[in-house]
């Protein structure tokens, strides 16, 4: 069973993995999973961008993890303010759906 998703960034690919500690840390972020996508209705433009921001992070952290675990791979993650640099405009467009992708 294939757990990680892919997303490419800045010519780079970094791993996705809803893991269980993703699963708390969005749980006790949003109080449920099932508020996970309030995160982004009735926000402003960028406190919606810094939502997606923090789950990627939560995401890329935890499919590096996975990838050092379980297939020996020596991935090299990114922080939530190295994601702000190489993020663009063209990259948000899918960003949501591609999350989305990840966690379900």
């Amino acid at each position: 069973m294939n757990r990680i998703t892919e997303i490419e960034l800045a010519g780079r690919k970094y791993p996705l993995n809803f893991s269980t500690k993703a699963v708390k840390d969005f749980s006790a972020r949003y109080g449920g999973l099932e508020n996970i996508t309030s995160a982004f209705s009735d926000r402003k433009a960028d406190e919606a961008l810094e939502e997606l921001i923090w789950m990627l992070s939560v995401l890329i952290a935890q499919g590096v993890a996975y990838k050092r675990l379980v297939d020996g791979e020596d991935v090299q993650a990114i922080t939530a303010d190295e994601l702000e640099v190489v993020l663009g405009l063209d990259d948000l467009n899918g960003l949501k759906d591609k999350l989305m992708e990840a966690i379900t």
